[in-house]
Order: C-alpha cells, then sequence, then structure tokens
C-alpha cells in the first residue's frame, strides 16, 4: 500500500513538472509570437516613415523642377538671347537635381533652343514626349519614363509643358532632362540591406528611378502589383 502510494505520489509530481514544462514553454511561445508581432509592426511603420519621407523629399525636387518650368514658360516671350540667360539662372536652382538639357521646340517638334551645343533644328516630332504633350491639349506637368537618350548618351527623365499662342493653339513644347541619378541621390545616404530596393514610380506604374538595375527594370510597369 506504501509503495503504491509513493508510485502514486512520484507519478503526480512526474504530470506537475510536466503541466510546468509545458506552460513554460506556452509562455515563450506567446512571448515570441507578440515579439515577432511587435517587430514586424514597428519595421511596417519605419518601413512608412522611410516611405513618407522619401515621398517628401522627390516632391520637393519634382515641385522645383516644375517651377522652373513655369519661369522658362513666362521667359521665353522675352526672345532667345535673355532666354538663355534665364536658364543659367534658372539651373542655379537646381543644382541638386543636375539637369542635363534644357530645350524648347516649336509647334512642328523642332528644336528652336537648346542649353546644349549642336540640337538646334533637330526634329522630336516622333519623340514620345513631345508627342504627349501635343496631343494631351494639357498644360499639365508631363514626366517621362526613363530613357537612354542617344544625343545626350545618359539616361534621362525629361520634365515637360506644352507651350500654347494668344489664341490657346499649341506653339510647341519646354523641357529639363534630368538624369535618375538625381532623383535617386537620397537612397545614397541610406543604409539599405542587401536585399532592400527603392523604388519611384509614376501613378501609372512606370518605373522612374531604382536605387539599383534601373537599366533592367525601366520598361517594367508596376500597375498590376
Amino acid at each position: 500500500m506504501r509503495r503504491n502510494t509513493v508510485s502514486r505520489t512520484g507519478l503526480l509530481i512526474f504530470a506537475i513538472a510536466g503541466l510546468m514544462v509545458l506552460g513554460l514553454w506556452a509562455a515563450i511561445a506567446t512571448a515570441l509570437h507578440a515579439a515577432e508581432r511587435e517587430a514586424i509592426t514597428r519595421v511596417n511603420t519605419e518601413d512608412r516613415n522611410l516611405a513618407r519621407s522619401l515621398a517628401e523629399h522627390l516632391a520637393s525636387s519634382v515641385r522645383a523642377i516644375d517651377l522652373v518650368l513655369l519661369h522658362l514658360q513666362a521667359d521665353w516671350a522675352e526672345g532667345v538671347v535673355r532666354f538663355a540667360d534665364h536658364v543659367v539662372q534658372e539651373q542655379g536652382h537646381l543644382k541638386r537635381e543636375h539637369v542635363s538639357q534644357v530645350l524648347v521646340a516649336d509647334a512642328d517638334g523642332h528644336i528652336v533652343y537648346s542649353s546644349l551645343p549642336g540640337f538646334v533644328g533637330a526634329d522630336v516630332s516622333d519623340r514620345p514626349f513631345f508627342k504627349v504633350n501635343k496631343a494631351s491639349g494639357s498644360r499639365d506637368l508631363h514626366i517621362s519614363a526613363p530613357v537612354l537618350d542617344p544625343g545626350l548618351g545618359q539616361w534621362t527623365i525629361k520634365f515637360t509643358r506644352a507651350t500654347y499662342d494668344n489664341h490657346g493653339r499649341f506653339a510647341g513644347m519646354l523641357g529639363l532632362f534630368v538624369p535618375p541619378p538625381s532623383l535617386e541621390r537620397i537612397y545614397n545616404d541610406m543604409e539599405l540591406g542587401a536585399g532592400a530596393i527603392i523604388t519611384l514610380a509614376r501613378a501609372d506604374g512606370q518605373i522612374l528611378a531604382r536605387s539599383r538595375d534601373l537599366a533592367k527594370m525601366s520598361s517594367v510597369s508596376l500597375a498590376a502589383s
């Protein structure tokens, strides 16, 4: 009888110990799960804050570029010589954007002014950045996809606005060409992980800039992503 009592006591102690171990593991699992959820929430919050910060910096650059375009549109009426002086002044305001070229094309797509030599007289009527301004009938800012410009020998994003005469007829377009790295400059100040990639895209999903491999992704759209 005594032996059976001792045996039952041992089993009870063993069962209690087993329950304590299970409880401990359950507590650890719960704590780890909570920590994981907290870490994911923290990372998501940090990512949102990072994206918001990047968006604000990039929006600032786009506003600065568009403001220069608007100023130059008004300055174009003063003639080519005065306009060239205005271009120099305005480019000074865009040092961080590193504008590659400023050009003006007439209603037929012929370049009538370029901040770089050798472009005046060239026909850009078949270029997408000219076509979109002529066809849209819009006075809004147009931002092209990044393209490898054969004339400049580099990738550029074309910021353009259509110009109109006093009767509201299309008179051509004015453009500022900016290399993607100018918009990507902020990425260089961030310590991204080995697998991290930052991508800037238009509202239609067209990729404009990327922290790496832009040439491979320039024709890719995120519209369906």
